[in-house]
Order: structure tokens, then sequence, then C-alpha cells
């Protein structure tokens, strides 16, 4: 056992059981098909464009993970798959997009 901060328990969580999708913070909205990205970190909930394709939600959890150096998602195989399946100037445009809305909401 090792001494850990709350935000790190938080941090290290695992997928709850009645996640469809398989990968923390990804959630499909049913009404219209669009995946959301939902991101908590410190208190602080950020919210995402809804995104068409499964694989863009996953990349924007990625980078807001890595915008505070979180490394959850990384340890995640599913979310490597889909991560891959993504083209380089989509991943750019996603964390531009994900640094970008972060930025804004910090300084607030």
């Amino acid at each position: 056992m090792r001494i850990v901060t709350r935000q790190q328990n938080i941090d290290n969580t695992r997928v709850r059981i009645d996640n469809k999708i398989g990968i923390r913070g990804i959630s499909q909205d049913k009404r219209n098909k669009l995946y959301c990205c939902d991101f908590i970190h410190r208190k602080q909930r950020f919210y995402f464009k809804p995104w068409k394709m499964l694989e863009e939600a996953v990349y924007n959890r990625k980078m807001a993970e890595e915008y505070f150096g979180i490394e959850t998602l990384s340890r995640n195989p599913l979310a490597a798959k889909y991560i891959n399946e993504l083209s380089d100037y989509q991943k750019e445009d996603i964390r531009q997009y994900t640094y970008d809305k972060i930025s804004q909401k910090e300084t607030v």
C-alpha cells in the first residue's frame, strides 16, 4: 500500500462496470448518436464538444489527461486501439482544441 492524495485516488479509478464503451469519461448521447468526453480535475469539470467518432472523443480525453499529467488512459489497451486509428492531422486538431478549451477555463 502507498500513501496517495485524494486526487491521485480519483485519477486511478477504474472504468465503471455499467460503462458500455469501456473507456472512462466517454459516453454516447442516445438522441444524436454523438460521443461526449467528460473530464474532471481538482473539482473542476471540463465540457468538450460532442464528437462524431468514438476515436475523436477518446483522443480528446487523452489530451485532457496529458494536459494535467495524468496517465490513466495510456494504460487502457482499448483506448490505444482507438487512438491509433486517427490520422496525425486529426490528432493535432483535437490536441489544439483540447488545450485551448482547458486554458480558456483556467484563466476565467
